[in-house]
């Protein structure tokens, strides 16, 4: 950091010590984004870290009296987050970790995340914070070791435990080691991540260049280094998800200073004495209004629908017979929510995943909503549905369904007929020709079909299918694959993809890889 840079922290601490409200707006607008993205990419949610954003900086303003002149106000500011982080929730290392890498729920948005970043999330505290500092924020090792509170050593030290963690997630197995002389003359430094970040820092002394040269002789150790250049290249900040300026949001925390202010001057008056016959009445009062809001809060309860949810896990399938006697077959990595009065007055489902649905006739409409839309059968049906990510496929294989688009008007709705195939979002609805049913509905046999289908969406349904994870390199996105799946193990089937690709593949911590080697 720059000596003008910390001087012009140093006088902004000095104002802000002072009560300087202009000051305090301008540490505002210029930190704000850093500290909301710093949270946000451990929240995950953008409502949430905007308010503990603006906690941040309330308590940055309330304990200004107690500013370090000799620490930057932004690692003063992560310190302040980092705290606010394990208050507000303690267990927020591991909350929504492991389903991440799945990609089994749609609840949650994560467009433009690899599987670097999602595997980043599986890291331990302060070994994640501090990669994210590093490669995502690009804070230099003395300003993380100013937030962390730890030595320069420490921080590097961590890096290290980052760096093979990833690896062994996405790296094939090392049953490539130099044996005999080659091992003697060519060893591996003992700590290669360590002297990898040293390289990317251009901070190699010449006896490391030495021994890096020997080391990269080897053609297993030359893809071995590669590999880790690509990672360290594959891991960016994912877009994170803004929602309100940072000038509305300064007026909302200023609004909130004028109420606190408000609030303390109001508790500093002089409380007027009330005599014991007020108090009584104020308590009985408080009484009665906690029984009517008590009472009505409980007939909510009793008139709501009860909901019942069936999940079934990636690698799973699940058939359901449903209280109105319809039948549904769920898919692996789906879930499904009915209410408990589903066959006398409510008939209306909630599907994420995909299903295959045997409607049984009755008088009441039958309805799935998904996040595309609503469809509705008015008699007896067979359709397939599937729904991920905000958009549906849906194939009716007997019978009729009406379909409304969530954005669309009221009004606006399509209609599908027997044989007939569709795809359609929020606000879009085509309908597909040539409709192949024994493709569309394969996965009732256990079987997949792929057909110029992009070969991240491909990896992700082996990924539901069999319930393991597959990674290829996001240089390798724009690929597309043809396949039939049917009887073989994830093995078979990540060398089948592997084949029809024309690259490699091997296995991972967590399951397998596809890519070049």
């Amino acid at each position: 950091m720059h000596n003008h840079e910390e001087k012009t922290s140093r006088d902004m601490i000095q104002a802000l010590r002072d009560g300087d409200r202009q000051v305090l707006r301008a540490v505002f607008m210029r930190y704000h984004r850093s500290i909301y993205r710093f949270l946000w990419l451990r929240l995950r949610s953008a409502p949430e870290a905007e308010e503990l954003a603006q906690e941040v900086f309330l308590r940055f303003w309330d304990t200004r009296a107690h500013l370090s002149r000799n620490t930057h106000i932004e690692q003063q500011l992560y310190r302040l987050a980092l705290a606010a982080l394990s208050e507000t929730s303690p267990q927020f290392d591991d909350r929504n970790t492991q389903p991440l890498l799945t990609d089994s729920s749609s609840k949650q948005a994560f467009t433009g995340w690899n599987i670097l970043d999602r595997h980043a999330l599986l890291l331990h505290e302060p070994v994640r914070s501090v990669l994210f500092l590093r490669r995502y924020e690009n804070k230099t090792y003395h300003e993380i070791a100013a937030v962390i509170r730890t030595t320069r050593r420490g921080i590097e030290k961590m890096l290290c435990q980052a760096l093979r963690f990833l690896e062994e997630a996405t790296s094939p197995p090392r049953e490539h080691k130099a044996h005999g002389w080659r091992r003697f003359f060519h060893p591996e430094p003992a700590n290669i991540h360590q002297l990898f970040l040293c390289w990317q820092e251009g901070r190699l002394s010449r006896r490391q260049e030495k021994r890096l040269k020997r080391w990269l002789k080897e053609t297993a150790n030359r893809q071995r280094w590669q590999r880790l250049q690509s990672l360290w290249t594959d891991l960016r900040c994912p877009p994170v998800q803004e929602t309100t300026p940072v000038s509305v949001q300064w007026l909302r925390f200023e609004n909130r200073l004028v109420d606190d202010l408000a609030a303390d001057l109001a508790t500093e008056k002089k409380q007027p004495i009330r005599s014991v016959h007020q108090s009584f009445i104020y308590v009985l009062a408080a009484a009665v209004l906690l029984i009517v809001l008590f009472g009505f809060m409980a007939r909510q309860w009793l008139l709501a629908p009860h909901l019942t949810s069936v999940i079934v896990k990636p690698g799973e399938q699940q058939t359901v017979l449903l209280p109105d006697y319809s039948r549904a077959e769920l898919n692996s990595a789906s879930s499904l929510q009915y209410p408990e009065n589903l066959a006398t007055d409510f008939r209306q489902l909630f599907l994420t995943g995909e299903a295959y649905f045997t409607v049984s006739p009755s008088p009441l409409p039958f309805e799935v909503r998904t996040d595309a839309g609503l469809i509705r059968s008015q008699g007896a049906a067979e359709f397939n549905l599937r729904a991920r990510s905000g958009k549906a496929e849906l194939y009716v294989q007997s019978g009729e369904l009406i379909i409304f688009p969530s954005a669309a008007p009221a009004s606006h709705a399509d209609t599908l007929t027997a044989r007939q195939w569709a795809r359609f979002s929020a606000s879009e609805f085509s309908i597909i020709p040539n409709a192949q049913p024994e493709r569309i509905l394969a996965w009732r046999k256990g079987e997949l079909y792929f057909e110029d289908t992009p070969v991240r969406e491909a990896l992700a349904d082996l990924g539901r299918h069999y319930g393991k994870i597959f990674y290829i390199a996001s240089e390798l996105d724009s690929l597309r694959v043809s396949a039939h799946i049917r009887g073989k193990s994830a093995e078979e089937a990540c060398a089948v993809l592997a084949e029809k690709l024309g690259l490699s593949w091997w296995k991972t911590r967590y399951g397998y890889a596809i890519g070049r080697r």
